[in-house]
């Protein structure tokens, strides 16, 4: 079986743009006294909206499954934590991976399957409606089960890493 593990890192920055895609919020850079540079962010929404824009991991560790998607934009490869056979049927692959959260972002994985063994590919990015949505920073566990032409077998699970 393939395993890799990763780091929060570029998932944290994906997620951070993905929060910035979302916003509506504007940012202002003015140059303050001296040397100094400070920040101005000015907020369209009303003055009771909550905006959760921290970023933590999905704490259950459970996956969630989902589908894979063909009408993402801006989508970009991604690291795939695990693949392995799908215990209830070995004609199914499980892609599980730490993904933004649905449905302002989304995945889409793509198999390629020779005699000998079976390559995975993942790949992120937003919903095409995705500036029109309230969106919240944070990472999840998420698994997309891949239908195969045959039972994996004896193949190698190879994953193409970013």
């Amino acid at each position: 079986m393939y395993s890799c593990r990763r780091g929060l890192v570029a998932s944290a920055l994906a997620f951070i743009l993905l929060a910035a895609a979302c916003s509506d919020g504007k940012t202002e850079v003015t140059a303050g006294a001296g040397d100094d540079t400070s920040n101005t962010t000015t907020n369209d929404l009303p003055e009771d909206s909550v905006v959760d824009d921290t970023i933590e991991a999905d704490p259950s560790g459970e996956w969630v499954r989902t589908t894979s998607r063909d009408d993402l934009a801006e989508a970009t490869p991604a690291n795939v934590i695990d693949v392995l056979a799908d215990p209830s049927d070995d004609s199914r692959l499980l892609v599980r991976f730490e993904g933004a959260a649905e449905p302002c972002a989304g995945s889409s994985v793509v198999v390629t399957e020779s005699a000998d063994s079976i390559d995975v590919q993942l790949f992120q990015g937003l919903d095409p409606n995705a500036a029109a949505m309230t969106c919240i920073a944070q990472v999840f566990n998420y698994e997309i089960a891949v239908p195969l032409t045959a039972p994996v077998g004896d193949r190698e699970l190879r994953v193409s890493a970013i």
